[in-house]
């Protein structure tokens, strides 16, 4: 088999939790992302808006830059939403979502500007995994002192797809569709129908084969280096371009871009991206 073949045939099986297909499917379907936010926050969103956020969230020239999967706002301007979906199991989850959080405040209030244009933030992990052990469905976490809590509008919530049984149908529906990717239910359907368009997305596919390639590419020049390129990074870097260029009307500089992949980094560089 050829390896564009490997590829195509690796495009069409992807599951919804594939962070590519994911980021894609709540940046085009606006409808699914408010009720997925809904149904982890146990509360109703509506009327998010996806503001142009193309490029990565930098505290200073010098700090490490965050590029987050789906960032939306509330309709009325109140409340920002991160949401990341987290395939493999990692330790520091705690000290990133401090990281995203600062990440988020920086950018919502300019200098000058009082601490009450603050925004509530919400960084949500969707977690193939118990990250905490404990069983619970969701874990929610915000700045409490025994039962004071510290008005500071900040959240954290990590989903636990493993978790078989919240005592909420449409939340156990969804937590089963993440394990297996069958769907069960309403939403759930809608998230598979919604994978399937875009599993057929040719311009999809063709961003995506384009990423594997330059994934394998970093892997094999980082084990050439005495180290390893995570492919989370590869994948938003693509995205944020993407993104970016067709956001300002630059088809042909992203049909080139995916033509000659190798030039990713210097279009980052071009437009501030990097």
């Amino acid at each position: 088999m050829k390896k564009t073949d490997s590829f195509v045939q690796e495009y069409e099986n992807l599951p919804f939790s594939n962070d590519f297909l994911f980021c894609r499917i709540m940046e085009t379907r606006k409808d699914l992302c408010e009720q997925l936010l809904s149904l982890i926050l146990q509360k109703k969103v509506v009327g998010i808006d996806y503001p142009d956020k193309q490029k990565p969230f930098d505290l200073s020239r010098d700090a490490k830059s965050v590029r987050l999967d789906v960032y939306v706002e509330s309709g009325d301007g109140t409340e920002v939403y991160d949401i990341e979906m987290q395939t493999t199991h990692q330790r520091e989850l705690g000290k990133r979502s401090r990281y995203y959080h600062s990440m988020l405040d920086a950018s919502m209030i300019e200098k000058g500007q009082p601490y009450r244009d603050l925004k509530q933030s919400y960084v949500i992990f969707i977690c193939l995994f118990d990250h905490f052990g404990q069983g619970l469905p969701l874990y929610t976490f915000r700045t409490l002192c025994g039962d004071l809590e510290l008005d500071d509008g900040r959240y954290t919530v990590f989903v636990n797809a493993e978790c078989v049984s919240s005592g909420n149908e449409q939340l156990d529906e969804f937590l089963a569709y993440l394990r297996d990717g069958i769907p069960t239910g309403a939403f759930t359907e809608q998230l598979e129908d919604a994978a399937s368009v875009g599993r057929r997305n040719k311009e999809w596919r063709r961003i995506y084969m384009t990423l594997l390639m330059r994934d394998q590419e970093n892997l094999q020049k980082g084990r050439e280096e005495g180290r390893e390129e995570g492919r989370s990074d590869a994948l938003k870097d693509i995205r944020t371009v993407t993104q970016y260029l067709l956001s300002h009307g630059r088809q042909q500089e992203l049909n080139d871009l995916l033509a000659n992949p190798e030039t990713l980094d210097d279009v980052m560089k071009k437009y501030g991206l990097k």
